[in-house]
């Protein structure tokens, strides 16, 4: 946003300005959460698959026609930012919906290729852009980033086997979280299983004495 604004702006104003610009980034991630997580609870995965894929390319149209611009006004700045932060926070809720619901048995292995994904196409993207110096070459990366959010995306549409239940009313939400329920039960149970066999066979030396 800064290479965008006017260069007889006061280093003062470039940040005050691009900081009121990405205060957009949060309200969107907020929003995000909140209207992503409904729709995830109470239409389904299908659903907020459908959901994050209009989110993800509206947020993509909107910077490429920020950058296309290649001109600085605040509001749009504001829109580009919100439109970001609204499909990252869907994108995050999706995949640990995904990670915690999807997969049987241990809830770590899912949540530690995803996050060790994450973290390394972060850094990998953020190597990239730290090459690139004009709005054309911004462009092409958006695009391509684009075509590949289609591509996964389109993967796990037509392959991943969703395993999604309802409750007597409809609603996945109660499904789900009695599902978790169960889940996490289990995994701390299985840690108190071990605690406990400790202790039994200490109080069985005890009954021994």
């Amino acid at each position: 946003m800064v290479t965008q604004m006017p260069t007889n702006w006061s280093d003062n104003k470039t940040l005050k300005l691009s900081t009121i610009a990405q205060i957009g980034l949060g309200v969107g991630e907020v929003v995000g959460g909140l209207v992503n997580g409904e729709i995830q609870d109470r239409l389904g995965t299908r659903k907020a698959l459908i959901a994050n894929l209009v989110q993800v390319f509206l947020a993509f149209g909107v910077s490429l026609v920020y950058i296309i611009n290649n001109h600085f006004t605040l509001w749009f700045a504001f829109l580009m930012n919100f439109a970001w932060g609204l499909q990252d926070s869907g994108v995050n809720v999706f995949a640990e919906t995904i990670c915690g619901f999807q997969f049987k048995g241990s809830l770590e292995m899912p949540f530690s290729i995803y996050f060790f994904c994450q973290s390394f196409f972060c850094f990998l993207g953020t190597y990239v852009m730290s090459a690139l110096t004009t709005p054309l070459e911004y462009a092409i990366l958006y695009v391509v980033c684009a075509v590949l959010c289609l591509i996964a995306w389109a993967v796990f549409g037509l392959f991943f086997k969703v395993l999604e239940e309802t409750d007597e009313t409809g609603d996945v939400r109660a499904s789900m979280a009695e599902e978790r329920r169960e889940r996490l039960s289990s995994y701390h149970g299985s840690d108190r299983g071990s605690n406990k066999g400790g202790s039994t066979n200490g109080d069985e030396d005890d009954e021994i004495k």
